[in-house]
């Protein structure tokens, strides 16, 4: 049965913590035992002995572990994983970014690889104690340096936290491509680099500055990284258990590694499953067609994929095993949370027991590491400005230097606001159309120009975010400031080389399908071709969207979407959803989301705390691994592409096709036609 404390008689956290932390606050473990009795004083509601996090206090209370063990994190052993796990995050983001569905790369995933060569890495290598009284002492210094011992919590953030920061990737490549595919432009490399690597560090240089009210709250949570911080803890706080957790773990990677070929390669029907495409093979033309709208989902803009059902994980993913409910669409109080982000930052700087209430819990045991000062960040400012201001003269951007000043303006106002509204929510405000919209205004004719100016705004923007959530997870797990700044430095100059070569190797193998609208169920250009068009659109948007031009309703809609503002986010959010790409996935998705989230977090908290971010993490890391290989092996993004053999089985649907086809084909695999077999408009001819 859930309990509940009343707390109207009893003393408040401010007070508690005013007696615990008398002495300066160096007094860690009374700090904690303020924080512990607070529990029973704010209504905290438990299930099964386990409480139910809901606020950013619980979360600093019930989740973040104030521990901190003072051991080395920047060491060669942590920059060279991460390093090379870089490699690994950043060229498979850039390879969803021309697949059907888009996925990111499993933190969760980065981090438990990275643990597993770590460990390995300390106890099979050489040790400093093996030659010490020996005649090898004097290279004890270097053994040392290359093998400094147990593999730390630390180093295993910092070496992960460079892998995920290189993973982000940048809308910058994405114009690189748009150019090389659309323009016949072809972007020399160190104007890429540059381009990448101001956009990004515009973008972190806003966030190191912006801190004290994004990142150091404690309402201030960036809800989707919390499974990389329990799991970071778990692995190096609890270790009684890991052996069931890593146990776990692998058992569900090797499974997922070895199916994800079936559906991905083999079985590409199992990616869309629908009961009414397989019914309609006999139906009328009219029926098929609608059904083919409702129903299919599984090839690239072919419909909305109503009652589909994937059993392809690549596509699902665990994103669903990680946010609440509440975040993924389902209760949404838009203007009502608006107003409590913004009351919960003003409370961290008003008065002193208020501050201490919202920042003492995270920020407590990060007082004895010296801040990153403001001037590093003000001087990556000056760094990255003047590299963009570079690209935009000497680059092949048609974007006027002036221009290029309003887009980082308009990106570096807009910053802190959808940056504290995605900490509090999980979701920031919608900036893409908008930066094209007033590119289109002031470029007007230049869609080139229109994709760097959104570049330079939207993208920075974004791109803080991600380092604002990243800052986030280095506070809760004690990261000393300084090297959070050298590790985001560094990641973002690795993924800023890795995702150009990789988007080059894609582009220049698959081309014609990239440039395809319909594309194919591996690969798909609707990323780029979406990019292109709404920059087209709106370098044309005084002869489109002007007082007599036919799309008029369109920048009318900002203002008409001002009243209703909860009804147009959840129309937003479900036709943007259900707009182009694959869409079979997301009744599965919503499975997924529902087990995890309602049932397995609501009825089993303990099974949740422990297994469900590590599960999800596996079988993010099982399938993306396997796409990675196939991509190069079979999918032809080295340029060879080697589809699975299409070997006549039995007869299936559609046995007239069957019969006049001179293309051999199974039930699983058909050469012709959409994979799940809704055929309606035109798609066998």
């Amino acid at each position: 049965m859930a309990t509940s404390y009343d707390s109207d008689a009893l003393p408040t956290l401010s007070e508690k913590i005013d007696t615990a932390t008398s002495d300066d606050f160096k007094k860690e473990k009374d700090v904690v035992d303020a924080v512990e009795a607070q529990s029973e004083d704010d209504g905290v509601v438990y299930l099964n002995g386990e409480p139910v996090v809901t606020t950013g206090l619980d979360v600093s209370r019930f989740l973040v572990d104030i521990r901190d063990d003072g051991e080395d994190s920047l060491t060669f052993r942590s920059l060279f994983l991460g390093t090379v796990l870089a490699g690994l995050g950043a060229s498979l983001y850039q390879i969803y970014l021309f697949k059907p569905v888009q996925m990111s790369v499993s933190t969760v995933f980065l981090l438990l690889i990275n643990y597993t060569i770590g460990n390995a890495w300390a106890a099979f290598l050489p040790r400093r104690s093996w030659v010490e009284g020996t005649r090898l002492q004097s290279l004890g210094p270097i053994i040392h340096f290359i093998n400094p011992g147990h593999f730390t919590l630390k180093e295993h953030v910092v070496s992960t936290l460079v892998a995920s920061t290189a993973a982000y990737g940048s809308t910058a490549v994405l114009n690189f491509a748009v150019q090389r595919l659309y323009y016949n432009t072809h972007v020399e490399a160190l104007t890429a680099v540059l381009a990448t690597f101001s956009t990004a560090c515009f973008g972190y240089g806003l966030t190191g500055i912006l801190r004290p009210l994004t990142v150091y709250p404690s309402e201030m949570v960036y809800w989707g990284n919390l499974p990389n911080v329990a799991v970071f803890q778990t692995l190096h706080f609890d270790t009684t258990g890991n052996g069931k957790r890593l146990k776990l773990f692998w058992s569900a990677f090797t499974g997922m590694f070895v199916y994800e070929i079936i559906p991905a390669y083999i079985f590409p029907i199992l990616n869309g499953f629908n009961i009414f495409c397989l019914a309609s093979q006999h139906a009328s033309q009219k029926t098929v067609d609608v059904f083919t709208n409702l129903f299919g989902g599984t090839n690239g803009n072919e419909g909305l994929g109503f009652l589909s059902l994937s059993f392809d994980w690549q596509y699902i993913g665990s994103t669903y095993m990680s946010w609440p409910l509440i975040q993924q669409g389902l209760v949404y109080l838009f203007l009502a949370d608006i107003n409590k982000t913004y009351s919960c930052v003003a409370n961290a700087w008003v008065g002193p027991a208020k501050k201490l209430n919202q920042i003492l819990i995270g920020r407590q045991a990060m007082q004895k590491y010296k801040e990153a000062p403001v001037w590093w960040y003000l001087i990556l400012l000056v760094l990255a400005f003047f590299a963009g201001l570079i690209v935009v003269i000497k680059g092949q951007t048609t974007l006027p230097w002036w221009s290029y000043i309003v887009a980082l303006i308009l990106g570096g106002f807009i910053t802190p606001f959808s940056t504290l509204l995605y900490a509090r929510m999980g979701n920031g405000v919608a900036t893409n159309q908008l930066m094209k919209m007033v590119a289109g205004a002031i470029n007007p004719g230049r869609p080139v120009a229109n994709l760097y100016f959104s570049m330079w705004s939207h993208d920075v923007i974004s791109t803080s975010i991600g380092l604002a959530g990243d800052l986030k997870m280095g506070q809760y797990l004690k990261i000393p400031p300084r090297v959070m700044f050298l590790t985001q430095v560094w990641g973002t100059i690795l993924g800023s080389v890795i995702n150009y070569v990789v988007m080059i190797s894609v582009v220049d193998a698959q081309r014609d399908i990239l440039l395809d609208p319909q594309g194919t169920n591996v690969w798909s250009g609707q990323v780029t071709q979406s990019l292109n068009s709404a920059a087209v659109t709106w370098s044309l948007a005084k002869q489109l969207y002007g007082r007599n031009g036919p799309y008029l309703i369109i920048p009318l809609g900002l203002v008409i979407g001002m009243v209703p503002t909860t009804i147009q986010w959840f129309i937003w959010r479900y036709s943007a959803w259900m707009s182009v790409g694959v869409n079979s996935t997301i009744t599965s998705s919503i499975i997924v989301g529902l087990v995890s989230q309602l049932w397995l977090r609501k009825y089993h908290p303990g099974w949740y705390k422990k297994y469900n971010y590590i599960l999800g993490g596996a079988l993010d890391g099982g399938a993306q691994v396997m796409i990675f290989i196939l991509s190069f092996a079979v999918f032809g993004a080295s340029g060879v592409q080697k589809p699975f053999p299409a070997v006549r089985i039995f007869p299936f649907f559609n046995d007239t096709c069957l019969l006049t086809s001179p293309i051999s084909q199974w039930a699983g695999n058909p050469a012709v036609g959409n994979v799940d077999y809704c055929n309606g408009n035109g798609a066998l001819d």
